[in-house]
């Protein structure tokens, strides 16, 4: 008899388990949200850009496969969005390598 309610409230819970629709497309949407500039002694010091985005799929970055060294939590490439920051010397632009 035990097994019949065990039964019934594995369904009644696994029935409760639907995802939601929020209505985003599938296809990843990055917009730009703000840009704030820090500046130390007259000169620019810091630079935070706020970006947002959408996913209806939620599957944005990497692929499900992608958990495996170098990729998996903690590792140095878990965080997969790449960012090129670029100075200005004497009116010549060039990409800042930031070890």
């Amino acid at each position: 008899m035990l097994q019949k309610y065990i039964f019934l409230l594995v369904i009644v819970w696994l029935s409760g388990c639907k995802t939601e629709d929020f209505g985003f497309p599938d296809e990843p949407v990055i917009t730009f949200k703000s840009m704030e500039q820090y500046k130390l002694n007259g000169r620019d010091s810091a630079v935070v850009i706020e970006i947002d985005y959408t996913d209806g799929d939620g599957d944005i970055g990497l692929e499900a496969a992608d958990s495996l060294a170098p990729f998996q939590f903690g590792g140095p490439y878990f965080y997969n969005l790449q960012i090129t920051v670029w100075e200005v010397d004497n009116g010549i632009s060039k990409p800042l390598l930031i070890p």
